[in-house]
C-alpha cells in the first residue's frame, strides 16, 4: 500500500500502509524489503518491537487503532529529536553556504528525497473518515492538505527553479519549515480545521510574487482590498468579511483554507475569494495552480462523508463558469473552465486507477473508503444540472478500466456505470447515447470472452440492469 500510494499520488493510503505493516506479526518478505528500502523496514521493525516487545515467542495482535497510535506517536518523537539535532547544526558556525542555502531554498527542498514519515504525514482526510481510531479528542493526525505543491502534475514543466540562497519575501523562515528538509512533520493534534500553516516551503510558480498579507478581519468588518504586495498591488485581492486568509499560507495554502471555510451560508464569498485570487496571479495564473485546485477539490470530496460534496459540487460548476484565462503547460492562453474541467477529470481518472489497484492489497473496506466517495462525486457531476464529463474524458475512464485481466478496474467501472451510466444513457444529446451504446457493446464483448468468472458476472450484472431499464437490484 505504501508502494501503491506513492506510485498513484494518493496520500491518504501511506498512513493505513504503514500502520498495517506495524501492526502483523509476520516478517517482512524480501520482496517487500527490497521495494520499501532500508529506512521503511528499519522504522517497521522498531515499531513493532515497541508494540509487541522483545517476546517473539508470544505474540497477541494488537488492534489497527493500536498499532496507528503507536505509528504516530513514533514518528512525533523522532521529529523532536530531529529537530533538536538541526538546531544544533544551525548554530554552528562552520556551516558552510552551500548549506546553509537548504534551509531555505524552496526548490531544494521540493526536489530532496521525502522519506516515508514525510509522506505519510500528507495523509488525506478520508483516512480519517473511513477508519475508527484515527480520532484523537476530536483532532485528527496531520492535514490532508499537507504540501500538494510537491506533488507532481502535468502542468510540472512550468514550474521554476528557485535560486540556491533565496529566502521567501514574506518573512524570515521559521524553524518548521528549515526542519522540514529531513524531519517527519507529525503534530500529536492537528485540529482538522485549523488553516493549514507553513509546514513547508513551497515553490512559487515563475515569475515570484510577494504573497499578500491579509488582516484579521471580523464577521461585521467589510470586505478588504488587499494590495500590500510589491509586485501584484495592480490587481488587489477582494477579502469578503466572512472568510480569513492566513498570512504566509502560499498558493496551495490559500485553496485549502478557502475550501475548509466552504459553506453553503457563505458559498458566493468564498467562491468570489477564490477566482479573484486566481485571477490575481502575476502576470497570468498558470495550469499547476489550476491543477492543485483540482487536486484539492477531488480530495475534499472524498473525505466528505456520504452524501455531503454537494458543495464541491457547485464550486465546480461555478469554476468552470468564471474562471479566467490561464497559460496551458505549453505556454499558451487558454480558458480556465476548460483547463480545469480537463484537470478535474485526469484527477479522478488517476483515483479511479489507483482504488482499483488499491483493493488488491487493502481489501474491500480500506477500498470503499475511496472507491465510493469518488464514484459519488463523478456521478453528481454527471447530473444534466451540471453536465461536468465530457465523452473525451469518459472515453478515458472506460478505455483504463475496462481491463479483462484485472477484476477490481472492471469492479470499479461497473460500480461507475450503475451510478452514471444512467444519466449518460439518458442523456438528451445524441453523441452520448451513441458512446455509451459503444461502451456497453465493448463490455458485453469482454464478458463473452473473459475467462474470469467474476469480470463475466460483474460486466453481465450492470448490463442487465441497464437493457431492464437501471431498475434497483
Amino acid at each position: 500500500m505504501i508502494v501503491l500510494g506513492r506510485q498513484y499520488n494518493i496520500l491518504g493510503v501511506l498512513l493505513i500502509g504503514y500502520a498495517t505493516l506495524c501492526q502483523a506479526t509476520t516478517p517482512l518478505s524480501s520482496e517487500e524489503g527490497r521495494r520499501l528500502g532500508v529506512e521503511d523496514v528499519v522504522n517497521i521493525y522498531r515499531i513493532r518491537h515497541e508494540l509487541y516487545g522483545s517476546a517473539a515467542s508470544a505474540f497477541t495482535p494488537v488492534s489497527f487503532e493500536d498499532a496507528l497510535e503507536k505509528v504516530r506517536i513514533s514518528l512525533s518523537n523522532e521529529e523532536q529529536e530531529d529537530e533538536k539535532d538541526l538546531e544544533a547544526e544551525r548554530a554552528d558556525p562552520d556551516l558552510d553556504d552551500k548549506q546553509s542555502s537548504e534551509w531555505t531554498d524552496a526548490g531544494s527542498v521540493a526536489a530532496s528525497p521525502k522519506s516515508v514519515a514525510e509522506d505519510v504525514v500528507s495523509l488525506t482526510a478520508d483516512t480519517h473518515a473511513g477508519t475508527d481510531g484515527l480520532e484523537s479528542d476530536g483532532h485528527v493526525i496531520g492535514s490532508s492538505y499537507a504540501d500538494p505543491a510537491s506533488q507532481t502534475s502535468p502542468a510540472e514543466k512550468d514550474k521554476k527553479t528557485v535560486d540556491p540562497g533565496t529566502s521567501y519575501t514574506s518573512g524570515p523562515v521559521s524553524e518548521q519549515e528549515q526542519s522540514c528538509v529531513n524531519t517527519i512533520s507529525l503534530p500529536l493534534e492537528t485540529p482538522l480545521h485549523a488553516p493549514p500553516s507553513a509546514e513547508g516551503p513551497e515553490v512559487q510558480e515563475a515569475p515570484e510574487f510577494e504573497e499578500e498579507q491579509f488582516d484579521e478581519l471580523s464577521p461585521g468588518d467589510s470586505p478588504t482590498l488587499d494590495a500590500s504586495s510589491s509586485r501584484s498591488s495592480s490587481i488587489p485581492i477582494i477579502i469578503p468579511s466572512d472568510v480569513h486568509v492566513p498570512e504566509s499560507s502560499g498558493s496551495a495554502g490559500h485553496v485549502f483554507w478557502f475550501l475548509d471555510e466552504l459553506a453553503t451560508n457563505n458559498f458566493d464569498a468564498v467562491t468570489n475569494s477564490i477566482l479573484q485570487w486566481f485571477k490575481a496571479m502575476q502576470p497570468m495564473p498558470n495550469s499547476q495552480i489550476l491543477y492543485q485546485i483540482a487536486q484539492s477539490i477531488v480530495e475534499k470530496a472524498i473525505a466528505e462523508q456520504h452524501g455531503q460534496c454537494d458543495i464541491l459540487v457547485r464550486l465546480c460548476k461555478e469554476m468552470v463558469k468564471r474562471l479566467s484565462d490561464v497559460k496551458d503547460p505549453k505556454g499558451k492562453v487558454t480558458s480556465g473552465g476548460f483547463l480545469f474541467r480537463d484537470y478535474l477529470g485526469d484527477v479522478c481518472h488517476e483515483n479511479l486507477k489507483a482504488v482499483a489497484a488499491l483493493a488488491v492489497t487493502a481489501g474491500d473496506y480500506t477500498t470503499g473508503v475511496r472507491r465510493l466517495p469518488i464514484i459519488e462525486f463523478i456521478g453528481k457531476l454527471a447530473k444534466p444540472s451540471v453536465k461536468m464529463w465530457t465523452l473525451g474524458i469518459i472515453d478515458k475512464w472506460v478505455t483504463a478500466l475496462l481491463d479483462a485481466n484485472d477484476e477490481e478496474k472492471v469492479a470499479t467501472l461497473c460500480m461507475l456505470m450503475e451510478r452514471a451510466g444512467p444519466l449518460w444513457h439518458t442523456s438528451p444529446k445524441k453523441k452520448f447515447r451513441t458512446h455509451t451504446n459503444r461502451w456497453f457493446q465493448e463490455m458485453s464483448n469482454v464478458a463473452q470472452r473473459t475467462s474470469k468468472p467474476r469480470v463475466r458476472i460483474l460486466l453481465q450484472d450492470v448490463i442487465r440492469r441497464r437493457n431492464l431499464g437501471w431498475v434497483a437490484k
